[in-house]
């Protein structure tokens, strides 16, 4: 097989748990023909110290940057891919392994079929490995993403996807950079939904291939060294509505608006009980203080839009289910208004 160049792309806080087991397996990968960059977002940790204490840290195929401030996720990768000569780029989690002939199945893929933007690998629970983390994701019409097959013991076959997770993924450089990367203002959760998002309204698909293993230490609940709790929900919840009021139409939007401010209502009523409305509130205000920005982003996507939101929304769903999202109000006040809605309207998108 044509071995293109892939650059294993790794931003890395405070990850001094899971750092030496991630460059372990990168270097006992059958792949020959790779380049590592790694970008290290300010670690407060021996993060740092573990990279350079590494056996990979001499060799040429590395390339280490390590950071005055943290860029997050998304601009972490940004920076990476701007440093990377590979014809494609493998973004991976700090606490994600690749199995030894990992590499080979998604570039033979992503090699068979030019308008693909990215494959996703399998990817396994590390503590569990008869365990699915994902397969991609799954996308509910407000918004709402989450991981496709999670706790499965199942594996699907190879297909096109909706969505792509960077827990680990192989994309295009070339499409990355021609769709304008990630969106750095997302900082970190959403900006592997909005890509996939914007590289569908471009005319790109993406595949999942389970020829290719990875294995995610997967937590719902964030490491306290890494962020809190309230920070997650904080972005999660900007970057959801972030992402569908760039990448919808203005019709589709103003279709969607009933169960939008439903759904928000909700929200805040739920945050405001859980201690997440100061959260919920600064969410919103951050949305309204850049909504300059936004606007500009918003134009951006449609300009660059190839497809209808008909075709994009085909495969998303009504109702929000998965494990971690149960409520019984979800499950018996808003799923059923959810699915009624989508219903009546998705016809006319």
């Amino acid at each position: 097989m044509n071995q293109p160049l892939v650059t294993i792309q790794v931003v890395t806080y405070n990850s001094e748990s899971d750092i030496e087991d991630c460059l372990d397996t990168i270097k006992f990968c059958s792949y020959s023909k790779i380049e590592i960059v790694i970008i290290d977002n300010c670690s407060s940790d021996r993060t740092r110290q573990k990279i350079q204490d590494h056996s990979l840290f001499n060799s040429k195929k590395l390339h280490s940057f390590f950071l005055k401030e943290n860029l997050g996720y998304a601009e972490g990768h940004n920076f990476a891919s701007k440093q990377a000569k590979g014809k494609y780029l493998l973004l991976l989690n700090a606490d994600s392994t690749l199995s030894p002939n990992c590499i080979e199945p998604l570039v033979e893929q992503l090699e068979s079929d030019n308008n693909l933007f990215a494959c996703q690998p399998l990817i396994l629970l590390k503590d569990d490995h008869a365990k699915i983390n994902l397969t991609g994701k799954v996308t509910q019409y407000l918004g709402y993403d989450w991981l496709r097959d999670y706790r499965s013991l199942s594996v699907p076959c190879a297909g096109e996807v909706i969505s792509i997770s960077g827990a680990g993924v192989l994309i295009r450089a070339v499409y990355f950079e021609k769709i304008g990367r990630f969106d750095q203002q997302y900082f970190m959760y959403y900006e592997d939904s909005d890509i996939s998002w914007r590289a569908r309204l471009a005319g790109f698909s993406l595949f999942f291939q389970p020829k290719s293993i990875v294995y995610h230490d997967y937590k719902y609940i964030p490491n306290i060294k890494q962020q809190s709790l309230q920070q997650k929900i904080y972005f999660v919840e900007r970057n959801r509505l972030l992402t569908i009021m760039k990448n919808y139409s203005l019709k589709s939007l103003l279709l969607l608006l009933p169960a939008l401010l439903l759904n928000e209502l909700a929200l805040t009523l739920y945050a405001a009980l859980s201690g997440f409305f100061m959260t919920k509130l600064k969410s919103y205000w951050s949305l309204w203080k850049a909504r300059t920005t936004l606007l500009y982003k918003r134009n951006a996507a449609q300009q660059m839009r190839k497809v209808s939101d008909a075709k994009i929304v085909a495969d998303f769903v009504a109702k929000v289910d998965f494990v971690h999202f149960d409520h019984p109000a979800l499950k018996y006040l808003l799923n059923p208004f959810f699915i009624t809605y989508w219903f009546l309207i998705k016809k006319l998108i």
